[in-house]
């Protein structure tokens, strides 16, 4: 029997069951009921996103019964695949950074239109056809090519691989299905628990903060504890960013932001390597923010407000002026 979970994310920035069901096989006829049966069970509340594995049979269930959600591939299962498609490449250095560029370090089509083919062309990959159907799926997997919808931060490498392995600490290839049963609902009354104790702090207590002005003040109020905690980290790199303007009509100014790039969610490998160049000042990246004071509207190209609900270093470097 395949066992498959509905995972999600909360308030919290943590993991939560919305539910589970086994099927017998995973052909599209019963990818639609399972979908339809989870549709019905959430009151017709259609998902803004959905993450999956590549699997055809898969992506046609989800087409056909959610039209409206953006459908995208787990990073953390194509990570999975590089060392069996691509043998030695995968210990390349050069390779692997350009590769990862490709699913977080670009923000455009544009940027990864010329990424993707530096890489193909540097490294010989043409007639591979690992990477030309994983070019095909590109919409799916990479973030800058999907960071006009909300994802909570699961297109990460390292959400994807939490998110996967919710089940295993309660799965083997012998567990019978009561005893399977017993597990699965001491695990998911342990993630109630963790989110009432976690609801209960936030109406409690108030994370601290070193600075105290109006914006840390307010951002205290909208987040949670956890969220704020990234929030503050956000606001701390901000202190490093440069700025200066480039145009504006009046009401709306753009900026350009620039400074050091760090990604905790990069894999070690990269992360030495981009540590290694910060030191030479390579590590430099530019973005662009558009503030609209008649609206109070804001907004920057790393667009990740838009995609995890933080405000970015970028902007809160502008509304800091």
């Amino acid at each position: 029997m395949i066992c498959a979970p509905f995972v999600g994310v909360n308030h919290h920035g943590n993991n939560v069951m919305f539910g589970c069901a086994f099927l017998l096989d995973e052909k599209t006829d019963s990818l639609i009921w399972l979908f339809r049966n989870f549709l019905y069970s959430m009151g017709d509340k259609v998902p803004k996103t959905i993450f999956t594995d590549q699997d055809k049979a898969i992506m046609n269930a989800i087409d056909e019964v959610f039209p409206q959600s953006r459908h995208r591939l787990c990073q953390w299962h194509i990570w999975k695949k590089v060392t069996s498609y691509l043998g030695a490449l995968s210990k390349d250095r050069t390779f692997m950074s350009q590769f990862y560029s490709c699913f977080d370090g670009v923000e455009s089509s544009d940027e990864f239109e010329m990424t993707w083919q530096k890489m193909i062309v540097d490294f010989q990959l043409e007639k591979n056809s690992w990477p030309c159907s994983l070019y095909k799926l590109r919409n799916r997997w990479s973030a800058g090519l999907s960071n006009d919808v909300f994802s909570a931060g699961i297109l990460s490498t390292q959400r994807s691989e939490s998110t996967n392995h919710v089940l295993n600490d309660i799965s083997t290839t012998t567990t019978g299905l009561t005893i399977w049963v017993r597990r699965f609902e001491n695990l998911v009354d342990g993630w109630r628990k963790k989110e009432s104790n976690e609801d209960f702090r936030c109406k409690h207590e108030s994370p601290f903060c070193e600075i105290n002005i109006g914006l840390i003040k307010h951002a205290k109020r909208a987040y949670t504890i956890n969220m704020f905690t990234r929030f503050k980290i956000q606001y701390i790199l901000m202190l490093e960013m440069t700025w200066k303007e480039l145009d504006s009509d009046g009401s709306t100014t753009m900026y350009e932001v620039k400074g050091e790039e760090i990604d905790e969610n990069e894999p070690w490998v990269m992360k030495s390597k981009r540590r290694a160049k910060a030191s030479k000042g390579d590590n430099i990246k530019v973005r662009t923010v558009t503030f609209d004071k008649a609206k109070s509207i804001i907004c920057c190209t790393c667009k990740m407000f838009e995609t995890e609900g933080i405000l970015c270093r970028h902007t809160l470097k502008i509304l800091s002026l």
